[in-house]
Formats: C-alpha cells, sequence, structure tokens
C-alpha cells in the first residue's frame, strides 16, 4: 500500500473520528479556561551570595539551590503565616512559587502568583526574605561568629602576655620559665592574628545576600494562556486522532475512492454517479457506452447491478441504463426473499432466461467502505461465477441534487438514515 493511500484511508474514512477528538482537544482547555479567576504574579529580585556563575551548568546548580528552600512547605507555612492569610501550603509551594536566574549572573527572579495582588507581593518579599536569611546562616554567619571568637581569644592572649610580663618584674621570678611561657603566648597571639586576616580577607571578597528590588503589587493580571493552551489542545487531539484511525486501519482496512476498488476487484471503473443512487440525478453520458463495452468484451447480454456497503435503491439506477442502452442489453437489479441471488422477481420464482445465460455482474458501491464489506461481493461471485465487469461509484456523502428537464437543479432534503431497500449484497 502506498503512502498516499494510505494518508487517503486515515484521513478520508476517519475524518469524524479525527474531528471530534481535535474537538476535545479544545474543548477541555476552554473548559478549564472557563470561569478561572485572575492570576497576579509579583517579581522580586535577589541576590542569595554566590559569586557569578561562568555556565549554564552553575546557573542551574545555583537555581536548583534556591528553589530547593523557597519551597520547601515549612518555609512556605512560615511566609503564609507572617503575611496573614488564609492559602494551602502545598498548592502555594507547588505551583505559585517559581525561581529563575538572570542570564548566568548570581542574580535570580523570585515569583509568586496568587489572586490578590498585594498577597502576591507580601509572600514574594516574605520568602526573599527566608531565602536571603538562609543563604546568610549558610555563607556569613560561620565567618562572622568565628572572626568573633579569634577577637575574643586574641583579647585573652594579649591579657594573658600582659600578666606574664607583670610576673617577670617581680622579685624571685624564674626567668626561664617566665621567657618559655611569653614565647609561647606571643606565637599564638601570631596566628590568632593570621586566621584573623584570613577571616576578614574572607568575608570581604564573599558576596553578601541582599535584596535587590522588592516585589510590589502587580496591576494586571497575568495574561490568560488560553489561545496557547487551545493549540496544545488541538495538536494533541489531532495526534491522537490519527494514531486511533492508523491502529484501527491496521485491524479494520477500508478502502477509499473509486480506482482503490477497482484494483482490490480487478476491473475498471465503469462512471462516477454525481449522487447516491437513491437520490437519482443524469447519468455520465459515457457510463452507459463503458457498460456496453464491458458486456461485449465479457460476451454477455444481460447486466446485473448489485450494491456493496450501505444498502441503497438501485431499480431507478437500472431503468435508467436500461433505457440507454436498449435494446443491446438487458439491465436489472439481483433482488430475491428466497435466500439465493441468482432468482429474479419472476413469478414463483423461475429462473429467468437471461439467468440462465449468465449475465455480466456490475457493482455499485461508495467510493469509501470498509474492506469488509466485499465479502457478500465475494461470495456471490463464488455461487455464481458471473463475470464481473466493472464497477460504478457514488460519493458516500452528500447533499442530495437533482438534475430535471423543467427545473434544472433542484435541492432535496438528504434520505434519512436506515430507510430500508434491497440489494445483492444482503445476501
Amino acid at each position: 500500500m502506498e503512502l498516499t493511500e494510505a494518508v487517503q484511508r486515515i484521513l478520508r474514512h476517519h475524518v469524524g473520528l479525527i474531528l471530534a477528538l481535535v474537538g476535545l482537544g479544545l474543548l477541555v482547555p476552554f473548559l478549564m479556561n472557563v470561569g478561572r479567576d485572575d492570576t497576579y504574579v509579583a517579581f522580586a529580585r535577589l541576590s542569595i551570595g554566590a559569586k557569578d556563575t561562568t555556565n549554564a551548568q552553575q546557573t542551574e546548580a545555583l537555581v536548583d539551590t534556591a528553589r530547593g528552600i523557597v519551597t520547601s512547605l515549612a518555609q512556605v507555612e512560615a511566609a503564609i503565616e507572617e503575611v496573614s492569610v488564609q492559602r494551602d501550603p502545598r498548592n502555594v509551594a507547588g505551583g505559585q512559587v517559581d525561581i529563575k536566574s538572570i542570564g548566568t549572573s548570581g542574580v535570580l527572579v523570585l515569583s509568586v502568583s496568587d489572586g490578590d495582588p498585594e498577597v502576591a507581593a507580601a509572600l514574594a518579599n516574605a520568602l526573599s526574605e527566608q531565602l536571603l536569611t538562609s543563604r546568610r546562616e549558610l555563607l556569613i554567619d560561620p565567618l562572622e561568629e568565628r572572626l568573633t571568637q579569634v577577637d575574643d581569644d586574641l583579647a585573652a592572649v594579649d591579657l594573658e602576655i600582659d600578666d606574664i610580663q607583670a610576673q617577670a618584674q617581680r622579685p624571685g621570678a624564674i626567668i626561664d620559665e617566665v621567657r618559655l611561657r611569653l614565647e609561647d603566648s606571643i606565637q599564638r597571639r601570631s596566628d590568632l592574628q593570621a586566621e584573623r586576616q584570613a577571616l576578614s580577607e574572607s568575608l570581604a571578597v564573599t558576596p553578601k545576600p541582599a535584596l535587590i528590588d522588592p516585589a510590589t503589587a502587580p496591576g494586571v493580571p497575568e495574561p490568560a494562556s488560553l489561545a496557547a493552551d487551545l493549540m496544545v489542545g488541538g495538536l494533541l487531539g489531532l495526534v491522537v486522532g490519527v494514531a486511533i484511525a492508523a491502529v484501527i486501519e491496521a485491524l479494520r482496512p477500508s478502502i477509499v475512492s473509486g480506482n482503490a476498488l477497482a484494483r482490490v476487484l480487478g476491473v475498471p471503473v465503469l462512471g462516477r454517479l454525481p449522487n447516491s443512487p437513491r437520490q437519482g440525478g443524469r447519468l455520465d453520458h459515457w457510463l452507459p457506452h463503458h457498460l456496453g463495452l464491458a458486456a461485449s468484451g465479457a460476451g454477455v447480454e444481460s447486466v446485473r447491478l448489485t450494491g456493496v456497503g450501505p444498502e441503497v435503491d438501485l431499480k431507478d439506477l437500472a431503468k435508467g441504463l436500461q433505457a440507454a442502452v436498449a435494446p443491446h442489453l438487458v439491465v436489472d437489479v439481483i433482488e430475491s426473499d428466497t435466500g439465493d441471488p441468482r432468482l429474479s422477481d419472476t413469478p414463483g420464482g423461475k429462473w429467468s432466461q437471461a439467468d440462465r445465460e449468465r449475465p455480466g455482474l456490475v457493482v455499485v458501491a461508495p467510493e469509501v467502505l470498509p474492506r469488509k464489506a466485499l465479502s457478500d461481493l465475494e461470495y456471490l461471485l463464488a455461487i455464481t461465477e458471473w463475470p464481473l465487469l466493472g464497477i460504478i461509484v457514488y460519493p458516500r456523502r452528500r447533499t442530495a441534487r437533482r438534475v430535471t428537464a423543467s427545473t434544472g437543479v433542484e435541492r432535496l432534503p438528504a434520505p434519512e438514515p436506515g430507510v430500508p431497500s434491497r440489494s445483492a449484497a444482503q445476501f
């Protein structure tokens, strides 16, 4: 099967299914956006005390660290309590708080969405302060605490050195012992001074977490994402519809177009009707000519019409063809209530003379039909061994149109489904 034929089978035979799923894909996001309250987003810009990053991986690690802090349930609960509002901490932490970086710098933007602009700004500022506090406790506080401890140790060593020097001036002091103690104290003071210098330099080069721009209440709500949601929903529905149609075609293949049906049956297309046979219409002037040529080539003097696919009444079509080809051919419809498709509507169920002479068979079918619809036709050909002359195709669905000699084209209501009719495909 060629790719174009597969696409035609999927799109033409299952267009209703595909359109239904596309409509469902459009309906879901539309219903989700109907009645949705306005959402306001407040932004706070801050630096969390990290040196400028140089690549995307470092930036991503920085953002992940900050996101892990601000989306912590404990942090969110504390911020809600500080702002004094009624919010579900899990909903806020799960989808209303986000944080992003500005390029590869250490500057981050924290955003909070809420239905109240004032609450959104207050929560953004509260979470920003909590983030900065956490970073200070991690980066700055240990250095400052150690620096304070070193200053206290230096003051104690200075007092110890003064005491040792005072002891050296007293009578009876042991000079060697005093000298050793003094040298040890001086060495410890030197070490503490070196450590203090290192701590001071480290504090000087460590970026301090700071709030650059506090969040303010947004004046306009966040633009609705309905258009984007509709595009995604429609595309998803289209993909799912085509996939389901492809699976159905793989399990229950169909035939689209008269040419495809002609290839399956191995016969030519004798003609195409403008409408369904039940709707009437002017015959293609080539159809009687092609029918006569096919009958002549098969050596038959009578033709029987049989339908496949939807049940349609072929009597009007047979009469029209009979009028066009008379007296060269006998055109009739295969019908019987006895179950034997070779019997015509003769009194008492007798075989007609034309049936004894092996008439030719012409199939009347829509341009789109399931492959399994040919099973009855195959059975008919097997038990009668009549030659198959060709096929006549008609549109599967179309607004009823009838051409009349007096009024031209007359538009008629479409036939109701389920109208009883008979054809040989019933056997």
